[in-house]
């Protein structure tokens, strides 16, 4: 009887440690699913991918397709992404992937985030559900600078970038204190605009396992 039992432990450890390889190996890699003007829907080839980001580009150069230039392998071989135009609703970014995958994403493994106008969305949908909220040099009004923000918040910025736009340059510092006063984490950098969106994937710590 112990014999068979070591048997059938082997067996399982056996058999976790080879889905544990073969998980390694994919996530070495991804692939796209969906690509159009309006959408891009890439996928890790490894067989556990719970965590899911809908990202918002921005006006004129940061469509999809250049948003999805900016981000690292590492970082598409671990997360699911559906990147969007800036003015793309949550409800239709959800109902994309739910069309993709046939389930509903849960709040709890999506992360939203936004680059300058696209960063708009996040802000009107906060919550603290979502497992983070990113602010990409974001443009912002006065009516999102001033909500509660929580700790799943992340603001990069830098506001002479908005120096041509008043409105958004005077937002930006209230935006800040919101996010910091609640626990958020706000990050002024020295970058241009363009520059911004490869280095919050590259160099910002904030994607979880």
């Amino acid at each position: 009887m112990k014999k068979n039992n070591y048997i059938i432990l082997g067996g399982l450890l056996l058999a976790s440690a080879s889905v544990l390889a073969l998980n390694f190996y994919l996530g070495k890699s991804h692939k796209t699913l969906v690509s159009n003007d309006d959408l891009i829907i890439t996928k890790p080839k490894k067989l556990f991918a719970s965590k899911v980001v809908f990202l918002w580009g921005g006006l004129h150069f940061a469509d999809p397709q250049w948003m999805l230039s900016q981000i690292p392998n590492t970082i598409l071989n671990k997360y699911t992404f559906l990147i969007v135009p800036y003015n793309t609703s949550l409800s239709s970014v959800k109902s994309s992937y739910k069309a993709e995958f046939n389930k509903d994403v849960k709040e709890k493994n999506l992360m939203l985030v936004g680059f300058s106008a696209g960063a708009k969305i996040p802000q009107q949908v906060y919550s603290n559900d979502f497992e983070l909220v990113g602010l990409i040099d974001p443009s912002t009004d006065s009516q999102l600078a001033k909500k509660s923000y929580g700790e799943n918040t992340v603001l990069t910025y830098n506001l002479p970038n908005w120096s041509g736009l008043p409105s958004i340059y005077k937002q930006l510092p209230i935006l800040r204190e919101s996010v910091v006063s609640s626990g958020g984490k706000a990050i002024e950098l020295k970058l241009s605009h363009k520059k911004f969106v490869k280095y919050f994937f590259e160099n910002l710590k904030w994607l979880k396992n």
